[in-house]
């Protein structure tokens, strides 16, 4: 894989997660799932390698996993929506592996089930490749800017004068408690702390 294709990927699939984690924020299925595979059949498209194609046979499959993704919009049975998010992940997948030029339709269950299993494990294994791919050239010097040495200094120094005026302040104010604990996720008490 090419550093250009390679760090295309890696800008989709960071799009991908973070579009997950604000859709999927939230115990319910529905319309997220109809969004989150339109937007991997998308990324799935984009970085297809050049030249190579789906198979006609396996039109069907980007289909279908759309279909079944907007059947969990549709669907008021929380195990028929979970039912129908796995179909829709499982034709998601299958139409990643035929946009890749694999075809899909033509093969037995038991090459298919292949298929399935090494695209799990591509899907866990080859993020290490993409982010070998996408560093930059061994022989371009590794320097930081002349900015980042004051820069680190001033977070070095300012960083727990920030975080000593915050506990202060969320141990005085309950408002500014309560942001506090919305944004970090875990409670600040000052009463909790030693004396000596």
């Amino acid at each position: 894989m090419d550093r250009s294709t390679a760090r295309r990927v890696l800008v989709l699939a960071l799009a991908l997660g973070v579009g997950a984690d604000i859709l999927f924020d939230g115990p319910s299925f529905g319309i997220n799932v109809f969004v989150a595979v339109a937007a991997i059949l998308g990324a799935g498209w984009l970085v297809r390698r050049r030249g190579t194609g789906p198979d006609p046979l396996d039109a069907w499959l980007p289909v279908a996993a759309v279909l079944c993704a907007g059947a969990v919009a549709l669907s008021g049975d929380h195990f028929l929506a979970l039912l129908d998010t796995m179909v829709a992940l499982a034709f998601t997948g299958a139409s990643i592996a035929a946009m890749s030029g694999v075809p899909v339709t033509r093969r037995s269950a038991e090459v298919v089930a292949m298929i399935a299993a090494t695209s799990l494990v591509e899907v866990g294994v080859g993020a290490g490749r993409v982010v070998r791919s996408a560093r930059p050239a061994e022989n371009l010097p590794r320097r930081l800017p002349p900015r980042a040495a004051p820069i680190a200094r001033g977070m070095l120094l300012g960083l727990p004068i920030a975080a000593i005026f915050a506990v202060l302040f969320a141990s005085a104010d309950p408002i500014f408690r309560g942001t506090i604990e919305d944004v970090l996720g875990f409670s600040i008490d000052v009463g909790d702390l030693p004396v000596a």
